[in-house]
């Protein structure tokens, strides 16, 4: 039997109306959900129907008007700045668009070890764990001396997969993670997740 990770119970999330005397607008209505240590969840619905808004409220990105979210035992609906900073630990997010989540300025390098220096790693360690972060994600050493322009989508989804996993977190929110890319890639990027996910039990 999986241990509860992740508990959102009666989610609510409003709005504010847009335009002059425009009501806010609840676009969550009451969601609850459960996540087990290593399970995965998937959302499925029409565009716009909240699937998004409650990733971000997850990671503390959208207030909720209502309800709580639970991690690990923890009450986080609310959590401050500084407790968020804390939670980056455990939980990391993959976003939709490859093209826009890395900064073009920064090197893979430089990309994946702020949040292992954040955690107090040193240049060595940091090295060697973007190494092992790259082969993990199928990508070659040399990436990380290279600057996101001169990836493709798919190998810059993969650097942003290896940026997520990079503070060994415990819970991963992919927010759309493949729309983005064409077919086969899509499809070469789920079977990483599953492979991730099947080594790391994240």
């Amino acid at each position: 039997m999986t241990t509860s990770l992740l508990d959102v119970h009666d989610l609510r999330v409003t709005y504010p109306g847009r335009g002059f005397r425009a009501r806010p607008h609840e676009v969550l209505h009451g969601v609850s959900l459960t996540i087990g240590a290593g399970e995965t969840l998937g959302l499925v619905g029409e565009s716009g129907s909240g699937k998004t808004t409650i990733g971000r409220a997850v990671l503390g990105l959208v207030k909720p008007s209502g309800g709580t979210i639970c991690f690990d035992g923890r009450d986080i609906t609310h959590a401050t700045a500084k407790q968020r900073r804390l939670l980056a630990r455990d939980i990391q997010v993959v976003f939709q668009d490859p093209y826009t989540s890395l900064n073009p300025s920064l090197t893979i390098g430089d990309t994946l070890s702020e949040p292992l220096v954040v955690q107090g790693a040193t240049a060595r360690d940091a090295r060697a764990r973007i190494r092992t972060l790259l082969d993990q994600v199928g990508l070659p050493a040399d990436t990380s001396e290279r600057l996101p322009r001169e990836f493709s989508g798919g190998q810059r989804q993969r650097v942003a997969i290896a940026r997520a996993l990079a503070p060994q977190p415990r819970l991963i929110v992919c927010d759309e993670p493949v729309s983005a890319l064409d077919l086969s890639t899509q499809a070469r990027v789920l079977d990483l997740f599953i492979d991730i996910q099947r080594r790391t039990g994240v």
